[in-house]
């Protein structure tokens, strides 16, 4: 090879080798990043997803095969406490026993309505529940009158309060009502909200984020020196969890927790 270009890949070698060793360590650096530990309240909170129900509900249905002979409500009908419905044959008059609104019709006028099959529904929709369904492991930590955070997906950006009214097993599911503290006007049964049951809180927690936790494990470091430390957890909320003790080591506020790639 001549000198010339000898000379030309040397510097070029001088150019590019720095920049290869700039582009690893800002790799390495990006890969995972170094947080301190921090004392602080956390709640813990059990989350699920919610559907809004009406308390109070009256459906219709007959046990002998029967005509429709008129009907005096249609469907999404606001009607009062002892309304006329509709009239069957014989004379027979159905009344609504509640105050609310037709939310289904099933049957037309001279119709024939056969036994078992539902005529018509009513549902009051100002007295209202939330509906969540758990698992066993979560239904067992809630309690009644417990308080509820509630964000329907329809009013995005406003909380709303409610409280634990029951648990109980239904079906080998394990069901949890909630009421509200306030019902908006544009929510409607059938809607679905995002809700955490406030289960516990605690203050002066040694909290870290929670993806600095892997397998019970965490990477520390603290005076220089960096270690693998089993961990044992308590609250966890969205974005942090509680350590409680260290097995290797003992934890202390400012000490730092690996994010990423040990």
């Amino acid at each position: 090879m001549a000198p010339s270009k000898k000379k030309r890949l040397a510097l070029s070698l001088l150019v590019i080798i720095p920049i290869l060793i700039a582009l690893m360590i800002y790799k390495k650096n990006h890969d995972g990043e170094w947080v301190a530990l921090h004392e602080g309240t956390i709640i813990d909170s059990i989350y699920g997803l919610a559907t809004l129900e009406s308390d109070e509900i009256f459906r219709y249905r007959i046990g002998v095969t029967t005509q429709i002979k008129k009907l005096h409500v249609k469907e999404g009908a606001t009607v009062k406490k002892g309304e006329l419905l509709l009239q069957l044959s014989e004379g027979v008059t159905v009344r609504s026993p509640i105050e609310g609104v037709v939310t289904q019709l099933d049957t037309k006028e001279n119709e024939t309505a056969f036994p078992n099959v539902n005529l018509i529904t009513v549902m009051n929709l100002n007295k209202v529940a939330l509906s969540i369904t758990l698992e066993q492991s979560s239904a067992i930590r809630v309690r009644n009158h417990l308080p509820v955070k509630i964000q329907f997906e329809s009013l995005k950006g406003k909380a709303i309060a409610g409280t634990v009214r029951s648990v109980y097993p239904k079906e080998g599911q394990f069901v949890i009502m909630v009421d509200l503290k306030e019902v908006p006007p544009s929510v409607l049964p059938g809607m679905t909200a995002d809700t955490a049951i406030i289960v516990g809180e605690k203050q002066n927690a040694l909290l870290a984020p929670i993806r600095a936790v892997q397998r019970g494990l965490v990477t520390l470091r603290e005076n220089g020196k960096t270690k693998k430390v089993h961990v044992k957890t308590g609250f966890q909320d969205s974005e942090h969890i509680e350590l409680v003790e260290g097995t290797e080591a003992k934890l202390n506020p400012g000490a730092e927790v690996w994010l990423g790639k040990p």
